[in-house]
């Protein structure tokens, strides 16, 4: 509809989610300017960022979570002698079959 009205435009999504509001700012205007493109450059290098740095959180959080669980086992084996019988309640977060 805007470009059938001869318009360019932009979106951008908002730094800062706050529920019930805008979650993105929108622009039309009848030309491209290069403070926009500029702008929609910045956002697509900023969306980028915050991808990469969201990837990275989860694997070392994944990593953090895997050391745990490693450390968890390491201390039952310890603590719970050989051949007897436990109840290990996990909300099945450990994924793991008994040994």
């Amino acid at each position: 509809m805007y470009a059938e009205a001869g318009l360019h435009c932009a979106t951008f999504v908002l730094p800062q989610k706050i529920d019930g509001m805008q979650q993105k700012l929108f622009v039309a205007s009848p030309r491209t300017t290069a403070a926009m493109v500029r702008l929609l450059e910045m956002a697509e290098q900023a969306a980028a960022a915050h991808d990469t740095a969201q990837m990275a959180a989860a694997v070392s959080s994944a990593a953090q979570w895997a050391e745990r669980l490693q450390l968890a086992i390491e201390e039952i084996e310890q603590l719970i002698p050989a051949g007897s019988t436990f109840i290990l309640v996990n909300d099945d977060q450990w994924a793991m079959k008994p040994r």
